[in-house]
């Protein structure tokens, strides 16, 4: 047995995804709209917080909202009803979870350090050519986007003012607008390469460490600097394993090297 099958095997149990005790809340029941607005409220304490350089705070705050059982419901949601990938299955094969399925996720949704492999398709190129795309399971996506929700109103407060591109509240006529007010010179150029090389190698001086906030280390120090960073994001075991995910292509049963900057929705924040 290969060793891709042994993954396919491992992960494809619809058994363990089917809850052993009584449902803990009834989904349809769940106030969504309460639980956005305490969200955002979360959020922008985070952000006001990071421009006060209160990082101690901003790791609370975090931590609320990684421990939090309705943020929880917030990101299954998100990936198994809202996103237009909820009908695409990983290597485990499961998509379109009913509502008990969900409730079992958000109930065992735990950062551990573990991911499971992800699945590797080919997506043909608009003229020639395939390129890879790598599919996380449904429960990697649920913890990605719950780590998005605590990502995000941090780094919002470093970014760059006139950066547009996959921000919150941001489109392209906002870029466009900017242009016209002071156009200056004008830059194109594609990501393929840029997220595998350039990312990689600067990640350590951009993003602060987050062992603080799942309790994994303590911070030893923090400069006024990104560049000034005591340790690297790497530090995080979850983040680790993510980054080193090996591709399962369904097609050949047999694992390959994955890009793990085409993988999960938390691409987008460490990039920018």
């Amino acid at each position: 047995m290969t060793k891709c099958n042994i993954y396919i095997n491992k992960y494809n149990k619809q058994s363990s995804w089917t809850p052993k005790s009584s449902e803990s809340f009834v989904w349809k029941d769940t106030n969504w709209k309460h639980i956005e607005l305490r969200l955002t409220i979360l959020q922008n304490k985070i952000y006001a917080a990071r421009k006060n350089h209160d990082i101690w705070k901003v790791r609370k705050l975090q931590r609320l909202i990684l421990n939090s059982y309705d943020f929880k419901k917030l990101a299954v949601r998100k990936v198994t009803q809202l996103n237009r990938g909820k009908k695409t299955a990983g290597v485990d094969g499961i998509k379109n979870l009913n509502e008990k399925q969900r409730v079992w996720l958000v109930d065992n949704l735990r950062i551990t350090g573990k991911a499971h492999p992800v699945r590797r398709v080919m997506i043909p190129k608009p003229k020639s050519g395939f390129r890879p795309l790598g599919i996380p399971t449904m429960y990697d996506r649920a913890l990605q986007a719950l780590f998005v929700m605590a990502l995000e109103p941090e780094f919002e407060a470093t970014f760059e003012k006139n950066s547009y591109g996959f921000r919150p509240g941001r489109s392209q006529i906002d870029a466009m607008k900017q242009i016209q007010l002071c156009l200056q010179y004008v830059m194109i150029e594609r990501y393929k390469k840029w997220f595998l090389k350039v990312v990689q190698n600067v990640i350590v001086f951009l993003v602060i460490t987050w062992g603080a906030v799942c309790g994994e280390s303590r911070m030893h120090g923090f400069g006024e600097s990104l560049a000034v960073v005591k340790q690297p994001f790497d530090s995080l075991p979850i983040y680790r394993k993510w980054k080193k995910l090996k591709g399962v292509d369904l097609s050949t049963r047999g694992p390959e090297k994955a890009n793990p900057w085409f993988i999960g929705c938390y691409t987008i924040v460490i990039a920018e």
